[in-house]
């Protein structure tokens, strides 16, 4: 929520800016870890490739909910 917050401005409110938010947020955490289970043999071939599409959507949905949520004072 602290990215989307700090897009808000520069790409107004919105789904549109959430999910840019949660791109940001997959790619600096999300895929990091799962390049990572992949180097130590953990996650490999379509299961890599499954959780990285369930876990972008997971964040997709909950920055979309915290966006939702999200109100500046009028």
């Amino acid at each position: 929520m602290f990215i989307y917050v700090g897009f808000r401005p520069r790409f107004g409110p919105g789904p549109g800016t959430s999910i840019i938010a949660a791109v940001v947020v997959f790619l600096t955490a999300g895929l990091v870890m799962l390049l990572t289970t992949n180097d130590l043999g953990l996650l490999t071939g379509r299961k890599l490739w499954l959780t990285a599409a369930w876990a972008l959507a997971e964040v997709i949905v909950a920055t979309l909910i915290g966006a939702w949520i999200y109100r500046e004072a009028a």
